[in-house]
């Protein structure tokens, strides 16, 4: 380019901002679907519960990681289950 001329090309996007509000409600409803149905998988509690899958595994790392749930059982037919 001659003369030092150039442009500005400005993206936007959006950005996933966790409330933490919200991240506490996704929380809440996962801990109340696993305590109606303990058997589900965690695909079928994100689908339960209207949270998406990958936020469902963090959570639930996440939950298991504090002991505020366990799995039970084997791997493939485990249940989960609530604590305290």
């Amino acid at each position: 380019m001659e003369g030092g001329e150039y442009f500005k090309v400005i993206f936007s996007r959006s950005v996933n901002i966790i409330n933490p509000k919200e991240n506490s409600n996704q929380v809440n409803v996962i801990l109340r679907v696993i305590t109606e149905n303990g058997d589900l998988t965690q695909l079928q509690i994100a689908e339960a519960s209207k949270v998406p899958f990958s936020r469902v595994k963090k959570i639930m790392s996440d939950l298991q990681k504090d002991g505020k749930i366990e799995g039970v059982g084997r791997r493939r037919s485990a249940s989960w289950k609530v604590n305290g």
